[in-house]
Parts: structure tokens; sequence; C-alpha cells
């Protein structure tokens, strides 16, 4: 059994994409961060055996069932930072398959984040017990476990210098450190400012997948009907 499980924000302004907001305004970051959010849940809503949409905070879970309907389960991300709500995520979705089964970990950062990818993922989970997707900020846009060939006292999230560009370095350390091997996926951009941005347009507009271009057309008409029109540009 495989399991996606995608971490996300409600997408409210000043709450979201805030380095966004600060070259395009806290409501057009927002509204762009929910064109992220329908894309990944409508295009990855056939991966895995099941799929997770872990939000924050608890009081929104309503407003995302409603905006997407039950293709996905819902769960409300637990306190702490995010090493410890990942971990807990790791454990609830290790009580309900017996054995474990194989974990998916992504974020709602990288919105051209393929299908092909997730099942990449699951594949190389076959012959190696973690496989990362590097993001090219220093982290990682997807993290999978094969439970139940990760090793007692394996942590790799605790004391993690979370967004900074060390998050690939340090896990991939630790990694060593118990002598695991990884598979490695297709580096991808997070888009979390303005130049950021620009780029994934860029890309999107010399893909030949229908999928990127359906994004290409909703950030478009997300940015032409903001005030800035087609600056980003």
């Amino acid at each position: 059994m495989s399991h996606l499980g995608m971490f996300a924000k409600y997408w409210q302004a000043g709450r979201v994409k805030t380095r966004l907001a600060v070259e395009l305004g806290e409501q057009l970051a927002a509204d762009l961060y929910l064109v992220f959010l329908q894309h990944l849940m409508t295009n990855l809503q056939q991966c895995c055996d099941r799929r997770t949409l872990v939000f924050s905070p608890v009081e929104t879970g309503g407003q995302f069932q409603s905006k997407f309907g039950d293709t996905w389960a819902y769960r409300a991300q637990s306190e702490g930072d995010l090493g410890d709500r990942l971990a807990d995520f790791l454990r609830w979705s290790a009580s309900q398959t017996e054995g474990g089964g194989k974990v998916l970990l992504i974020g709602s950062d990288t919105p051209h984040l393929a299908p092909s990818l997730i099942v990449q993922a699951e594949q190389r989970l076959d012959h190696s017990p973690v496989v990362l997707g590097p993001s090219q900020d220093g982290g990682y846009y997807l993290l999978g476990l094969d439970l139940p060939s990760l090793p007692p006292g394996l942590d790799l999230f605790a004391e993690m210098p979370w967004s900074t560009d060390q998050v690939w370095e340090e896990t991939v350390k630790r990694l060593d450190r118990h002598e695991l091997p990884y598979g490695r996926l297709p580096a991808l951009l997070d888009v979390d400012d303005g130049e950021d941005l620009k780029e994934l347009l860029r890309e999107l507009d010399q893909s030949s997948d229908p999928e990127e271009h359906r994004l290409r057309e909703a950030l478009n008409a997300t940015l032409s009907g903001s005030r800035l029109g087609g600056q980003i540009e």
C-alpha cells in the first residue's frame, strides 16, 4: 500500500506565500497559491492507493473539503514545527496500514509536480528505503519512505534547519550515517518568490505537457485579473 500526504495551508491573504506577497501583494499571492493547490489536488488525484491533504490551521478543514471534494482524505496538521508535523503524520499513516507501507510526503510549493514523478518515487521505493526529490533551493519537494525498511532510531526531522538551503545536505548526512541508500528524483523548482514564479512560467511555456499548459493558463488568468496584469512576465 502507498499513501501520499500533501501538506498545505489555507489560502488566506497574508498567511501564505509571504515572500511572493512582498512583490505581488498579499491577495494575489494567496490567489496564486490557491491555483497551486487546485492544480495539485486535481493532477495527483489518481496517485497512490491513498491520498491525504494535511491542512493547516485546524479550523479550516471544512473550507478545504468544500473546495476540493472527496477525492482526497483530510487530516489537520499537528502542533509544532514542520519536523514535528511530518513525524506525526508518518506515525498516523503507519497506524492505518499493517506493516506501514510506503509513504510519500510532498508540499504545495511545486505545482508542476507531475503524477509520473509520484509513480517513479513509488517504484524506486521497491529498491531503496528512501526516495528524495531535491528542490533547487536546497531542500526537497518529495520525501518517500518504505516504512518497514527503515532502521530503528532514524530521525530525519528533529532539529532540522527548516526553510534554509541546508535541509537537503543535512538529510543526506543522516541517511549516510545510517548507511541507508536513497533514490533521487529530478530536481524541481519551489515557487517562493517573484523570480521563482517567473522561472516557473518560463518552464511551463516551453513544456509540451497538456497538464502543464493547463497550469500555465490558470496562472495567467489569475495574473491577468490582477492590477499587475502581465507585469510578472
